[in-house]
């Protein structure tokens, strides 16, 4: 078994597990106008307006391991309204770069296909999995990247990580999430994780 947390590894036998987290820079906001990489949480909704992100190194599962169970866990903070919210995590078709990502580019000079990350062309149309947010904050919330963490172990050259956006919602809102950083009024255990269970 190999578990992965943070920097620190172990290693045992036979099936396995990895638990990663995000490390560096890796994750994004992105937002109508601008990028903002730096953020201590990130926020969804906003008619679609408001997105994220995020990336993982799987790099330490081997090759030709098959993959049992994937679950990205995000920290939810709190909502600005009561109205609802499903969110969705896409998978990207694209690299890009966290520290010049932006609403309009996924790189310095390179535009995304369409401004906001275009359906079919930046990202998979079809989500990984959504998932209800509910209740006003301080809770896990929790998608299946099962079939998207297998594609990534197969062909680490397609991970580009996967696109958290607004699925679906009853009006307009905005959900905050703790970010990678770890910093206030976020903490370091409740920063994005992906579990992973494999064979």
């Amino acid at each position: 078994m190999k578990t992965t947390h943070g920097h620190e590894t172990t290693v045992a036998k036979e099936t396995g597990s990895a638990e990663i987290q995000p490390r560096h820079r890796n994750a994004t906001c992105i937002f109508y106008s601008s990028g903002n990489n730096n953020c201590a949480q990130f926020s969804i909704g906003a008619n679609d307006g408001l997105k994220s992100l995020l990336r993982f190194d799987l790099s330490s599962i081997p090759a030709g391991k098959t993959v049992d169970e994937a679950t990205l866990r995000l920290y939810y903070t709190g909502r600005s309204n009561s109205n609802s919210l499903t969110v969705g995590a896409n998978p990207l078709l694209v690299p890009w770069v966290d520290s010049q990502a932006t609403w309009t580019q996924r790189m310095t000079g390179v535009n995304w296909n369409v401004a906001g990350l275009g359906s079919g062309a930046d990202f998979e149309a079809t989500a990984s999995d959504t998932t209800a947010v509910t209740g006003t904050g301080g809770s896990w919330v929790k998608l299946d990247l099962t079939d998207t963490a297998q594609a990534w172990v197969d062909n680490p050259s397609v991970n580009y990580g996967v696109l958290l956006r607004q699925a679906a919602a009853a009006g307009y809102t905005v959900y905050s999430f703790c970010s990678e950083r770890g910093v206030w009024p976020c903490t370091p255990e409740q920063t994005p994780l992906l579990s992973v269970w494999y064979h």
